[in-house]
Parts: C-alpha cells; structure tokens; sequence
C-alpha cells in the first residue's frame, strides 16, 4: 500500500481544529494533521495486529525551504532545507537505531525487496540498506541532485550536483561546495578554494553512469486534467526544446529567484485588494529583469481580471518578445487574442507559434477551433476540435463547442447526419460536466 499524504505543502491550509490551534504557523498545522492521519493509520494496525508482519517506509519527497535562503516554498533550489528528508524504516525484527550514513530513494526498492526475500530486478542503481538496518557499516556512494524545474520552465541555469560523505557540490553559473559536517546551514560556500574542474569531471561521469538509456520512450501523452493538475504544482516543461545552453552569473537561480518572488508577492496584493500596488510591483520587475516570466503572466491575469484585456495582451507580448519560447506566455496570449475578438490574430498566432507543447495540450486546439469557427472556417476549426478531442476524450467544453459548430451548418444546410451530431455531442458535454 502506498498512502500518499500530500497536505504539508504550498498552500498551507490545515483543517480544523488544527488551523485554529495552529493559526500562527499553517505550514506546521498541516504537519500536525498529517502526524495525526498517520498516528490513526498505525494504531489501526496495531489494533488489528499487524505491526508483527509489516514493514513500514516513512518518507518525503523533499523538504520547504520557508524563506531559507531565499526561497519560500521548494522546486528552485537545492539546499538541505528541502534536499535532506526524512527516512524511517520499520521491519519486524530489526532493531532501533539511527543511521547517519547519505542515503537516497533510489535505495527504498532494492531494501524493500531484500526485506521481502525477493531478487532486486538488474535495472535498479541502488543498494539495499538492510545491512546497515542491522548495524554494519558500507561504503558510502556519491549521491546525485538536481534542480531544473527553473530551467525548463523559465530558462534560467540548470543546478546539479552531488553529495559524497558530509561534503556537497552544486554546479551552476555561481558553483557552491559545503562541508556539511562544519556548515550544514550552507552559509560558507568553499568554492572559491577548490578545483572546480574535479568535482565537474566527477559530477559529469556521475550523471553518465545513473543516465537511463530508455529515457527517450519515457515521453507520454497527458490528458487535460493531468496536465493541469502537474502545472499547477510545477511540474510542466513551459519551454520549447530550443532552450539556451550558455549561462552566465546574471542567469543562476540565486540570482533570479528574488524577482520571481516579488512577482509572487504582487499576486498576493492584489487578491488582498491592493490592485494598483500589484501592479506597479510587477512593472518594477518586468523593468529591473526581462525574463521573469510570471510577472509578465501575473501582470496580464490582473489585467485580464479588470478587463483590460488589451494591455493583458500588450503585457503577454512584451513578455514573449523576450522569451520567446516560453509556451505559457504564447498559450495565454492566444487565449486573450481569442477573448479579446481579435479571431485573425488568434489564428496567426496559433499557425506561426509551433511548440511541442501543442501536441499536448487540448486547451489551445480548442481555442484555435473557435478562432477559425468565428472567421467562417468551419472545416478548420473541426479539425482543431477533434484534435482537441483526440488529446483529451472527457473535455466537455470542446464537445460543447463542435455541438454548435454542427448545429450551425445542420441550419445552413438542412443536413440531418449534422443536426445528429450535434444532438450527440451535447449529450456528451452533459454527461461529462
């Protein structure tokens, strides 16, 4: 069984009594409702008599960073506040004891299949931990990280890294190296007296050695509610596959996540009522640094909210002359094309803007759609229907959208197979929303 407690994270917002007894620090009452789920779980097994014969991984993915070193929540860098996690492993007959050797998930499959007696498949890189559960010393592994949502998703420099013993190494425009066992903070970055050629040789032949030959098939198509349910949390590419390669200082994470903070900042203002505050933040960012791209999207959204869905669109383009690869910057400007009525530049952008990304995503087809539909391409727009449709079975909206795209032509030709489908494709709708 695999139990996924997902509450510990951005937004906090525990439930009660725990927001009340918590109301001055929600990130730890989402920590003490969790510990409270998990406390229910284990006593219901230990009611039922199971505790004898089960093993037991507590985990997590990574830690928040709750303004350490700049960053608030996680998924921009890599520092110990969200990279050292927490590990216990419970299996009947193993005694308590703490083990402070590094180790990562990739060891959590091969111990779980050597607690179980069962052979670990060849394909797995890590190692069992049982024989340090039972008290024997190993050799300790370098680990690897990385840290490149920031890159895919706004261009900034890559962070990768590794970890050997209690000393760790982060490569990017502005490289760090910590002896964790002196500086576990990471306050004192050693770089400066290293050979930084070393640890890169290492770091390289590391990333060489773990890289998965089969990572190329691992692409998959995505329905909508997937996609936006992984966007929503960070976790989609928003650039084309043309990103840059060279990076210099101006382009680490370091230096480029305080404007992606303050652009954050200016949404919070903004949904607290201070609507002209907001606004100039954002502008003040967008001034100061080109290639933030949520200042250019939280700026248009506020816009788009009071209906100035013009200078919406003036914001979106100014932010794609400057990242011109950045897929969210193109789909929401096409979006506002479409809602602004400006169908023949909706369609322009839609034909000029080819993005991998548009395989993917039913949202744009479907914009696209309506943009031919409204200049009296009707073959078009279906054909940008169904491959919405194609993208996304159970996406109401376009089957709503061809609905009326039938029941027009049904009226201008008197054609009953189209009335028929027109009928069939509301009834979808429906059934779905």
């Amino acid at each position: 069984l695999w139990a996924h407690l997902f509450d510990p994270h951005d937004p906090y917002t525990p439930p009660e009594p725990y927001k009340t007894q918590f109301a001055a620090n929600a990130y730890e009452g989402e920590v003490a409702y969790t510990d409270g789920v998990v406390g229910n779980f284990l006593g219901r097994l230990e009611q039922g008599d199971r505790l004898a014969d089960t093993i037991i991984v507590f985990t997590g993915d990574h830690g928040e960073s709750l303004g350490e070193h700049g960053e608030k929540t996680h998924g921009y860098l890599a520092y110990n506040a969200t990279l050292w996690i927490p590990l216990t492993i419970f299996a009947p007959g193993l005694e308590h004891r703490l083990i402070r050797t590094n180790v990562g998930h990739i060891d959590i499959y091969p111990t779980v299949c050597e607690l179980l007696g069962l052979s670990k498949p060849g394909f797995l890189q890590g190692r069992s931990l049982l024989p340090l559960m039972r008290g024997k010393k190993a050799t300790e592994e370098p680990l690897y990280f990385e840290s490149l949502s920031p890159y895919y998703n706004m261009g900034w420099a890559p962070i990768q890294g590794f970890l050997y013993k209690q000393e760790k190494f982060m490569d990017s425009p502005v490289p760090e190296i910590f002896d964790l066992e002196k500086d576990f903070e990471e306050r004192n970055n050693l770089a400066g007296s290293k050979n930084l050629a070393t640890y890169r040789e290492r770091l390289e032949t590391l990333i060489r050695q773990q890289s998965s030959e089969e990572s190329l098939k691992a692409e998959k198509k995505l329905d909508r509610e997937t996609q936006e349910r992984l966007r929503s949390l960070g976790y989609l590419a928003s650039l084309s596959g043309d990103r840059k390669q060279a990076f210099g200082p101006g382009d680490d994470v370091k230096a480029l996540l305080p404007y992606h903070n303050e652009s954050m900042e200016a949404l919070d203002m903004f949904r607290a009522g201070k609507v002209g505050e907001a606004v100039e933040r954002l502008r003040e960012v967008i001034t100061a640094k080109k290639n933030i791209s949520t200042a250019y999207l939280n700026l248009a959204m506020i816009f788009k909210r009071q209906e100035r869905l013009s200078e919406a669109i003036a914001v979106l383009e100014a932010g794609l002359e400057n990242l011109p690869e950045n897929y969210d910057l193109f789909s929401q400007h096409l979006c506002f094309l479409y809602e602004a009525g400006r169908f023949n530049e909706a369609i322009q952008s839609f034909q000029a803007g080819r993005f991998p990304q548009f395989e993917f995503d039913p949202v744009v087809w479907n914009y696209a759609g309506l943009a031919y539909w409204k200049k009296g391409n009707a073959q078009q727009a279906r054909k940008c229907y169904e491959k919405s449709l194609a993208i996304d079975p159970k996406f109401a909206v376009t089957y709503h959208n061809l609905g009326t795209l039938d029941a027009f032509e049904f009226r201008r030709t008197g054609d009953r197979a189209l009335y028929q489908n027109s009928v069939e494709n509301f009834e979808r709708a429906i059934g779905l929303d």
